[in-house]
């Protein structure tokens, strides 16, 4: 029995140890006692090696394409914020010639939800990770902007939870807090 643990027991329980240091994503380990283990465990801890130095590799590759989508998807948000402005700057130029009338109503009701669009997309640029956004922030800003389109004096007050959402829940949830105060009635 001491034969079998010395010879093969040991070993077997370094090579649980060495996999279990690997399975915590400690990839850069070296198993070093296993330079003087019988010839088998030197080959099966060679194979968990290269199997780990792999991963290694892997997991940094993915890391890098991970930042360079995640860079992707900021620049894309950001040249459809500068796209969506530059479409209000020209709404605004065109309305300028709009008498008050009901044409008059309409074309400011475009233009802020052009401008909803353009806003949520600014944050979502400005977002850390680009996978959410914070209710509040995003409620607050669309307060303001709500708050700065209409001729009234109106004063929008938000109570939100600051809870993570989604980005692909933004603009819907955006646009659709723009069509309720429009169809409150108030003047944009």
């Amino acid at each position: 029995w001491l034969a079998v643990d010395s010879v093969v027991l040991r070993w077997l329980r370094y090579v649980r140890r060495v996999t279990a240091v690997y399975a915590q994503g400690h990839y850069r380990f070296r198993p070093s006692r296993l330079k003087t283990a019988p010839e088998e465990f030197r080959v099966l801890g060679q194979a968990i090696e290269d199997m780990a130095s792999a991963v290694r590799v892997r997991d940094a590759h993915l890391r890098s394409s991970l930042a360079e989508k995640t860079a992707l998807v900021r620049e894309i948000h950001h040249r459809i914020k500068n796209s969506l402005q530059v479409v209000v700057s020209l709404l605004s130029l065109y309305g300028s010639g709009i008498g008050k009338s009901e044409d008059r109503r309409r074309f400011d009701q475009l233009r802020l939800r052009v401008n909803t669009l353009a806003l949520v997309h600014r944050i979502l640029y400005e977002a850390n990770d680009g996978s959410q956004v914070h209710l509040r922030e995003l409620l607050g800003e669309l307060a303001s902007l709500i708050e700065g389109s209409t001729d009234a004096s109106v004063r929008i007050t938000v109570e939100a939870q600051d809870a993570p959402l989604p980005t692909d829940m933004a603009v819907p949830l955006a646009l659709m807090v723009v069509e309720v105060v429009l169809n409150l009635g108030l003047p944009p």
